[in-house]
C-alpha cells in the first residue's frame, strides 16, 4: 500500500487558498487547472470526481465507479484529480485482500480509498460495501494465540470513506455498484485527439507545468471546516420515482447539492439550529447538482452505457423494421469488432435490441425491440429557475401568514 507521490511539501499558501475558496467559478477554475496538468476533456466526469473526493469530509461521502476500456485514460484521470487533495487524505491501492481493511493500522475516517483497477479489490467487496453503507466495520476475527488455542478478537474500523474505483468491466457486483455513481470514460475519436495534443505539449517546451499551484488546492481542502449542510428547499425537489434503483439515486443527488455547498462554504451563509451550525445550500448548489445529474443519471437509470446508446441510435437510423449484424454495426460506427460485441451485448441486456436469429456458422442477426423503443434519456428534474419560482412562491405564501413565522422556521 502506498500513498500518492504528490511532490515536495511546501508551506501552505493560505491567502491564495482562501481567495480560491471565495471564487464563484471554483469548479470551472479546477477544470482549467486540470487541463494544464494533462487531464483534458470530460468536464462532467472531472467535476463529479472532484466533488466525490471533497465529500470525504462529510458523513455520507460520494463513491464513484469509473468505467472504460483499457487505455481510455480513466485511471490517469482519477490519479491526476487526486493530486488536488492532501496526500494524508488519500489511500491509493492496486488491490487488497478480503480483510486487509480490518488490519490497517492508520485511521481510515474521512479518507479517499482509490482503487486503480477493480479486479484488485474483488476479495474485499463485502468490507467496502459495508464501509460505504454503515460508515464503519465491526468484525470478530479468530486468532490463534497458542497451538490449539484460539480467541475471538473484535476489529473496529471507523469510516466513512469515499470509494473511487476504475474498471474495464461493463458490470460490477450489483450491490456494490448501486452504492456509487457510475461514469464512463469518453472513448470518442475527438477525445483521443485531445489527449494526443496534451501528450505532445510536454515535448514542445511551450507550457511549463507549475506543480506548486496544486499546493493551493490542497491547502484549500484543508481549510474546509467539517460542518453539516442544510438544504432549505429539499422538500421542493422533484425526482423520478421509477425504476426502483432511484431510491438510491435520489440521496446521491442530494449529496451533490450537499457537497457543492460544503465546497463553497466560504461563500455561503450559516444557520444555527439548537447547538449546531449549518452551511446553507443555495440554488447555485442545486444548479451544480442538476447540471451533473442530467448528464449522468439517465444512463444509469436506463442501464445503458453511452457507447451502447450510440450503437442503438445508429441502429435506429439505419435499419428501422429490418435486422442487422455485427458487421453492419462495424460499418456504421467505425468501431472494431470486439467493441461492437461488447456494447451490443449491453444494449441486448437493457432490452432495446433483441436477437432475431442465431445459429452455428451464420452471423447472429439483431433487431430493435418494438416493445422497448429507445429515446435519449431525459431526467425529469426541476430546472434551477423552476426551483427558484417555487421558493419565491413559498416565501410569499408565508409572508401572507405571519403567524407561521413566529416559530423560528428556516426560510430558503
Amino acid at each position: 500500500m502506498a500513498e500518492l507521490d504528490q511532490g515536495p511539501s511546501l508551506a501552505p499558501p493560505n491567502a491564495e487558498a482562501r481567495a480560491l475558496l471565495k471564487r464563484p467559478d471554483l469548479l470551472d477554475c479546477f477544470l482549467e487547472t486540470s487541463v494544464r496538468h494533462g487531464c483534458v476533456g470530460e468536464d462532467t466526469n472531472k467535476k463529479l470526481l472532484y466533488l466525490a473526493f471533497t465529500s470525504r469530509k462529510l458523513k455520507k461521502p460520494i463513491s464513484v465507479v469509473v468505467k472504460g476500456e483499457s487505455a481510455s485514460g480513466k485511471s490517469c484521470q482519477a490519479l491526476t484529480i487526486s493530486k488536488f487533495f492532501p496526500p494524508k487524505d488519500m489511500l491509493d491501492l492496486s488491490g487488497m485482500s478480503a480483510k486487509a481493511l480490518l488490519h490497517y493500522k492508520d485511521p481510515l475516517e474521512h479518507k479517499v480509498l482509490l482503487i486503480m483497477e477493480h479486479a484488485g479489490a474483488e476479495a474485499a467487496e463485502y468490507a467496502i460495501r459495508t464501509l460505504q453503507s454503515e460508515g464503519r466495520l465491526d468484525y470478530l476475527v479468530t486468532t490463534q494465540v497458542a497451538p490449539g488455542q484460539f480467541v475471538s478478537e473484535r476489529k473496529h474500523v471507523e469510516g466513512p470513506v469515499s470509494f473511487i474505483v476504475t474498471t474495464n468491466r461493463s458490470e460490477l457486483d450489483g450491490q456494490n455498484e448501486n452504492r456509487c455513481f457510475t461514469i464512463y470514460a469518453d472513448e470518442s475519436e475527438e477525445q483521443t485527439k485531445s489527449i494526443h495534443e496534451a501528450q505532445r505539449v510536454g515535448y514542445l517546451g511551450t507550457q511549463a507545468v507549475n506543480s506548486s499551484e496544486l499546493d493551493v488546492w490542497r491547502c484549500a481542502q484543508q481549510l474546509l471546516e467539517p460542518k453539516p449542510v442544510l438544504i432549505p428547499y429539499a422538500d421542493l425537489i422533484e425526482f423520478p420515482t421509477k425504476p426502483l434503483r432511484v431510491r438510491r439515486d435520489h440521496p446521491r443527488f442530494l449529496s451533490l447539492i450537499e457537497t457543492s455547498a460544503f465546497l463553497h462554504q466560504h461563500q455561503r451563509h450559516t444557520i444555527t439550529l439548537g447547538q449546531t451550525e449549518y452551511i446553507e445550500a443555495t440554488v447555485d448548489d442545486y444548479r451544480t447538482a442538476h447540471n451533473l445529474a442530467v448528464g449522468l443519471l439517465p444512463a444509469l437509470i436506463e442501464a445503458l452505457p453511452p457507447m451502447s446508446e450510440k450503437l442503438v441510435e445508429q441502429a435506429q437510423a439505419n435499419c428501422q423494421g429490418t435486422t442487422f449484424t455485427v458487421k453492419h454495426l462495424e460499418g456504421w460506427l467505425k468501431w472494431d469488432r470486439k467493441t461492437v460485441y461488447k456494447y451490443v451485448g449491453e444494449a441486448v441486456k437493457a432490452g432495446h435490441i433483441e436477437v432475431a436469429s442465431s445459429g452455428l456458422g451464420v452471423p447472429t442477426r439483431y433487431r430493435l425491440n418494438p416493445d422497448k423503443p429507445y429515446e435519449r434519456g431525459r431526467l425529469l428534474l426541476l430546472s434551477p429557475e423552476e426551483l427558484m419560482e417555487k421558493i419565491e412562491q413559498r416565501r410569499l405564501s408565508k409572508q401572507s401568514r405571519p403567524e407561521e413565522m413566529a416559530h423560528g422556521q428556516v426560510n430558503p
